[in-house]
Formats: structure tokens, C-alpha cells, sequence
């Protein structure tokens, strides 16, 4: 139930200059921690202008207490990769009675999306907004030293290729 949880706004100000937005699975409210149930990276680009703090943002990871997004990640220019740890597909702006189309304006044509190992990846495939990802990884993908690892089991990883500036 998205009343009792917060919503996660993204960047607000232009001093912001990490490069990956980690969204907490919790917050505090009125004293009491309660859950991260929503994103509105897009929605705070659109409201402040503040395209110059979206455009440094390259990679967002969301919580496995996401819900929706609100107009997701509009004018993240630089977006590369989105890591989302819910077990279902967050609800999109259309879906939440937001305009449509705008979760995903002026972002990249190239950018990844990692989602738990063992999901029926089709219901993010299917999903008219998340068709402008250009890859979906089933299962999650971490870089260390250049090289690229993929998650395959609860305690198991694979190596499955390196990074741009990898020497041999």
C-alpha cells in the first residue's frame, strides 16, 4: 500500500554529482521507518528543472520495496543501467494516472536493466515503457577490477565478459 510508505525524489540540486542514485528500502516519517515505495527521479527533474543534476546520473538502483515510478527517469541523459531488486514490475506514471510516455524521455537508447535472477522477465518485456530498455538481465551483474560477473545462483557467479578498459 503505497499511503504508508515514501516516495524517493531523486536529484534535486545541481551540486548533485554521484553518478548512481541507490534508493533506500526505508525512511523515516513522522518518526517511524517506514518503506521507500516510490521513485519520482523524473517527476523532481520535471518540477525543478534541474536537468544539469539528472544528466550525471548513470546508473539508479531501486529497492525490493519499489512500487512505482513517477515519470521514472526523464532527462537522465547519461542513464546507463537500472538495477531493480522488486520481485514484480513497478507500476509506471500511465499506470499510477500520470501522463504516459514520459518515464523514459531523453534517456539513452542504450541502457541496461537488471532484475532478481529467477523472474518471469516477459512481464518487463512486455511492458510497452520498459520496451525502450535495450537489454534486460535476469539476474544481477557486478564489475570488479574490469571484469564483468553475472549472479546464477544464491552463491554463485560467472564470468561473462569485461569492461571497456579492461587490459589482457
Amino acid at each position: 500500500d503505497a499511503e504508508v510508505g515514501l516516495v524517493y525524489a531523486g536529484p534535486v540540486s545541481d551540486t548533485f554529482t554521484d553518478k548512481v542514485i541507490e534508493v533506500p528500502e526505508s525512511g523515516i516519517y513522522n518518526g517511524q521507518t517506514v518503506p521507500v515505495v516510490g521513485f519520482a527521479g523524473g517527476y523532481g527533474v520535471l518540477m525543478s528543472g534541474n536537468e544539469a543534476a539528472a544528466a550525471s546520473v548513470s546508473e539508479v538502483i531501486l529497492p525490493s520495496s519499489i512500487l512505482f515510478l513517477l515519470y521514472g527517469f526523464t532527462n537522465f541523459t547519461n542513464l546507463q543501467k537500472v538495477t531493480c531488486y522488486a520481485e514484480s514490475t513497478p507500476k509506471l506514471s500511465s499506470d499510477i494516472g500520470a501522463p504516459a510516455g514520459y518515464d523514459f524521455t531523453a534517456t539513452p537508447e542504450t541502457k541496461e536493466l537488471y532484475i532478481p535472477s529467477g523472474l518471469d522477465y516477459t512481464t518487463w518485456e512486455n511492458d510497452t515503457t520498459w520496451s525502450s530498455v535495450n537489454e534486460i538481465y535476469d539476474g544481477f551483474v557486478e564489475i570488479v577490477n574490469d571484469l564483468k560477473y553475472k549472479e546464477t545462483g544464491e552463491n554463485t557467479v560467472a564470468l561473462i565478459g569485461y569492461e571497456d578498459g579492461f587490459n589482457s
